[in-house]
């Protein structure tokens, strides 16, 4: 008998200049596993929970130096 488990949480409430970058994940994870002469068993649990995800997207490195609140609702 063998188990194996995980817990990980990313709380982060962005910058003033990028409002809608803030973002909540909650995330687990857990594995029990058997091992015998007919087989091997296992259950596998993944759990992941993000209330608040408000993520603008992506700037390239070039429109960030350009502008840093391009995708700020703000701008």
């Amino acid at each position: 008998l063998d188990g194996l488990a995980g817990t990980s949480q990313i709380q982060d409430d962005g910058r003033k200049s990028r409002d809608y970058s803030r973002q909540r994940t909650s995330n687990g994870f857990g594995r029990v596993s058997y091992d015998r002469e007919g087989g091997s068993y296992a259950l596998e649990w993944l759990g992941v929970n993000t209330p608040l995800a408000q993520n603008p997207g992506a700037l390239t490195r070039a429109q960030f130096e350009a502008n840093p609140r391009a995708n700020d609702h703000h701008s």
